[in-house]
């Protein structure tokens, strides 16, 4: 006899038999937002739904939140105790370093690197008000939420969040005797100066960051990844806001070279004295003004290049040293709108973001993911980490990138919009053609990049709606770009040019989607 899946669940999760019901959830298509799952809950056809083995279920609690205390150990181990040396109680280790943060004998002698690890490695995370546990495996992921799981709007970000939060280590565990009062906004009244956000440490702004996203019940970790990068980037603004008002600002400006990307790359990056400056990213021999689309190609490039010599063959222990420099621009990849790349294992996630002692490669890593802040805002708010794991999203379909493109066509009815409809009917089936793969060496992927640096769509999304425009052909139908506003231009018949034969317009599609390099914008 076969029991329901609805009733075997619980008992490996023995918590969902009391939160007053539970939905299963999945990663939607080609983002990181979790939508209700509405086939039949049966073996059947949730291998069917969810990609065989290898799909990945979420288990979202109804009515009551789940408890952060794991549950019992069986075994020697649980049952270890230690003495505290402040209240002299026996507690058991496995909860000693959490029993350091209440324990009101507490004094100030504890020793700061203890409290740092506690802060960002073994302190439970509670999310506004409800209490949120996080077991993960290769295949489910059980997490419990109240709020909307689709992202929200956090434009108020900074208006509403405090304008000062705890100093890093000590700020953050006053002394048990004199708390520190806070006013109705939120904001430590002990504080009299409050910092700019420039002139807070890293620790600082995760520690803000983490403020906000527990009291404003921010479930999402697109949302929290929107927050931190609000709160953690500062200089000129990462992309332009309008196409006829580039920003301006401070920036940290750095020349590679594409024929030795790592190399060049790593020799730039360890020279920069704050990570947090926007990145603006210059090839060598090439013109492009950096608004946003050459970082993109820069962050792409170089990370596929550090997947390939760095983690796809093992992890090189003889080259360890570079593994800092990897961590930060992995970091900097995602917090600056660049790529999210998945390269890393579960367990080298499990591992990093945890107390477990590391190779000395991951160790290396680490650090330079602290460095950007991602290791501690991973470490106070785990679901955060949904991120950084292999993605079940589809890859770029035609109708994705046709949403993508969208056309900007002169009055209906007159003579531009008739060569302009013939001009994008041939551009649609020529993406027929690459996204059925009968372009050699293309994919949809080179066409977003080519009009945006990306090829993908950023996990945050694009500041500006890529778009296709159409101009009058002068010597070439040669499709060109302007990345920093997304916008692909197409050349339209004129007097003086007729539209060349499917081949030979197809030749010359590409012709410009295959080269790499930013010349035109």
């Amino acid at each position: 006899m076969r029991i329901p899946l609805r009733k075997r669940l619980p008992e490996g999760f023995p918590a969902l038999r009391t939160c007053g019901g539970f939905e299963l959830m999945q990663c939607s298509p080609n983002c990181r937002d979790l939508t209700r799952i509405t086939c039949a809950w049966n073996a059947k056809d949730l291998r069917a739904n969810l990609g065989g083995g290898q799909g990945k279920l979420y288990l979202v609690p109804i009515q009551k939140s789940l408890s952060t205390r794991p549950l019992a150990l069986k075994g020697a181990e649980s049952a270890l105790k230690e003495k505290c040396n402040k209240c002299k109680k026996e507690i058991l280790v496995r909860e000693l370093r959490k029993h350091l943060w209440d324990c009101e004998d507490a004094e100030d002698e504890i020793d700061d690197s203890t409290l740092h690890t506690s802060v960002f490695e073994t302190r439970p995370t509670t999310l506004g008000s409800s209490t949120t546990t996080t077991a993960v495996s290769s295949h489910v992921v059980l997490e419990s939420t109240q709020g909307n799981l689709t992202t929200s709007a956090v434009d108020s970000l900074v208006s509403h969040s405090p304008s000062v939060v705890e100093r890093s280590s000590t700020a953050m565990n006053p002394d048990p005797a004199n708390p520190p009062s806070f006013n109705s906004s939120g904001e430590d009244s002990s504080i009299d100066t409050p910092l700019t956000m420039a002139e807070m440490s890293v620790d600082e702004v995760v520690n803000k960051t983490v403020h906000y996203c527990q009291t404003h019940d921010v479930h999402n970790p697109v949302e929290i990844l929107r927050c931190f990068q609000r709160n953690i980037v500062t200089g000129r603004e990462l992309e332009v806001e309008s196409a006829h008002e580039p920003t301006e600002g401070e920036t940290n400006y750095i020349m590679v070279d594409r024929s030795n990307l790592l190399q060049s790359s790593f020799d730039e990056l360890s020279c920069l004295q704050d990570y947090r400056k926007t990145l603006e990213v210059q090839f060598y021999e090439e013109e492009a003004q950096d608004y946003g689309g050459p970082r993109k190609e820069f962050f792409r490039l170089v990370l596929m290049e550090i997947k390939s010599t760095y983690f796809d063959h093992g992890l090189r222990e003889l080259m360890r040293e570079n593994y800092t420099l990897i961590g930060v621009i992995y970091g900097l990849s995602i917090i600056q709108n660049g790529k999210i790349s998945t390269f890393m294992t579960e367990e080298m996630i499990q591992s990093i973001f945890s107390t477990s002692e590391l190779t000395p490669c991951l160790a290396e890593l680490r650090d330079g993911l602290t460095k950007v802040g991602i290791y501690q805002l991973g470490c106070q708010l785990p679901l955060f980490l949904h991120l950084l794991r292999p993605s079940q999203a589809a890859t770029l379909n035609v109708r994705k990138v046709i949403h993508f493109l969208k056309p900007e066509f002169s009055e209906e009815g007159s003579n531009n919009r008739k060569v302009e409809n013939s001009v994008y009917s041939q551009f649609l089936k020529y993406l027929r053609e690459v996204g059925s793969g009968r372009r050699a060496g293309l994919s949809l992927g080179h066409i977003l990049q080519f009009t945006t640096g990306a090829d993908n769509e950023p996990a945050l999304g694009f500041r500006i709606q890529p778009s296709l425009a159409f101009v009058e052909a002068t010597t070439s139908f040669l499709p060109s770009a302007n990345t920093c506003i997304c916008r692909l231009t197409l050349p339209r018949p004129s007097a003086n040019h007729s539209l060349p034969t499917e081949k030979q317009l197809y030749n010359l599609y590409d012709l410009a989607f295959s080269n790499a390099y930013f010349g035109h914008a």
